[in-house]
């Protein structure tokens, strides 16, 4: 089975290249062992949050050029100038806001991309009570335009017996930052209680919007209220257009409803391109003849119906999703083998303070200019790396996951597009 470009991978790294490719009218074919980390998702995107001393960054589009060279963005910038990490960011934006039912339903986009460089963050507020800042957000998401909420007034609405919203947390973090907050409690409309049903998707599928609605009929008060995500899109919207303030969501402990509508809407969009999707597919191997990859044998596809393409992305993730594995004496990437940026005693890859950043988050693929890899010291010409296998990213440290991703994966689409 041949394709222009096959794709490894189908979190947000991976359908964000196929899609760009598909887009453009390649014949690109997807290798979906699963969804990635998507359903830990939060719904926001980050770009860039944090500088390389930790002090939060207000314009990430101005901070990126002051990153450690080995950074994914110091690749773009090295190899492309700032200009090409502003048309990717605005390109990111444009499918994040085609991803959604209503254009304006992403906040702090890049549509003023007249001065892309005055891109400012926002401060999301993650379930555990923290502001974080953040580039792009659903529009019903919490998030602030400053971390200090001084005078500012919440009730937090939360469900008994969900356990996957930890009020108390939550709470106590808007009052550190400021603010008042009263708690209200509500009940679920479920008829089961079991584990499995108390998830966030399952919930958003038993549309609670009703149950909300007549629990805070009546409720005095006009003060914002949060509310966990168990909401789909079109109840969040249904339930604003029927109440006299705005219902404000907070992310729920994954799974997250965020990350399962955005996994269902790439695969579905890609789908609508014409490309094609192998669900529970793994790439397992792969044929290399003169610095470039032949064929690869999927878990579906052995060796009498190879997969064949011109061009080939690894999107496979890192040590959580198994894109990377640490093994006793090495860290490796177990398809291909390929040249990895780690420290070489295992004795290293971790410290003995928990709370610590470990050595290892920021271990991944070696890769050139153009995101090519390597194995055994010698460039794979027509194998690219994207996404959080890529080593160097310092995505926890700097909070820039979705930005990684989204830049890279179009990065290396818009590269194959400009050598075809």
């Amino acid at each position: 089975m041949t394709y222009d470009v096959i794709v490894i991978g189908a979190g947000l790294s991976g359908m964000t290249c196929a899609i760009a490719l598909a887009q453009a009218g390649k014949r690109v074919a997807v290798l979906a062992p699963g969804h990635g980390t998507l359903p830990m998702h939060s719904g926001c995107f980050d770009l860039l949050g944090y500088d390389s001393d930790g002090n939060v960054v207000e314009h990430p589009l101005e901070a990126i050029g002051h990153l450690d060279p080995k950074h994914p963005y110091s690749k773009i910038v090295a190899a492309h100038g700032m200009e090409r990490i502003e048309q990717l960011a605005g390109q990111a934006c444009s499918m994040i806001n085609d991803l959604v039912f209503e254009p304006q339903d992403y906040a702090g986009s890049i549509a003023s991309s007249i001065q892309p460089r005055t891109i400012t963050n926002q401060y999301r507020l993650t379930p555990m009570g923290a502001l974080k800042p953040t580039w792009l957000r659903p529009i019903h998401l919490t998030a602030f335009k400053t971390p200090c909420l001084e005078g500012k007034q919440f009730v937090v609405a939360h469900y008994k017996p969900y356990i996957d919203f930890p009020v108390e947390f939550l709470a106590e973090g808007l009052r550190k930052a400021g603010a008042e907050v009263e708690t209200k409690e509500l009940m679920l409309n479920i008829t089961s209680v079991g584990k499995a049903a108390l998830r966030a998707p399952v919930l958003a599928s038993q549309e609670q919007g009703e149950a909300l609605l007549k629990q805070l009929d009546g409720f005095e008060g006009q003060c914002p209220v949060l509310v966990p995500h168990i909401f789909g899109d079109k109840e969040l919207t249904e339930m604003n257009e029927r109440l006299d303030r705005r219902l404000s969501v907070v992310p729920t402990l994954p799974p997250t409803c965020a990350g399962n509508e955005l996994s269902t809407k790439l695969r579905a969009w890609f789908s609508s391109l014409g490309g094609t999707l192998f669900e529970g597919d793994r790439a397992m191997s792969a044929t290399i003849k003169n610095d470039r990859i032949m064929s690869i044998k999927s878990s579906k596809h052995v060796a009498h119906d190879l997969l064949q393409a011109d061009h080939y992305v690894i999107a496979s993730g890192s040590f959580g999703v198994k894109g990377l594995e640490a093994r006793f004496d090495r860290v490796a990437e177990p398809i291909f083998d390929l040249d990895i940026d780690a420290l070489d005693d295992p004795q290293q890859w971790t410290t003995s303070d928990v709370l610590s950043l470990q050595p290892y988050t920021n271990f991944g693929v070696r890769t050139d200019e153009r995101f090519r890899t390597s194995k055994h010291g010698r460039t794979i010409e027509n194998l690219y790396a994207v996404g959080s296998i890529l080593s160097n990213t310092s995505s926890i440290k700097l909070a820039c996951r979705q930005g990684v991703s989204m830049l890279t994966a179009l990065q290396v689409a818009n590269g194959i597009l400009e050598q075809d």
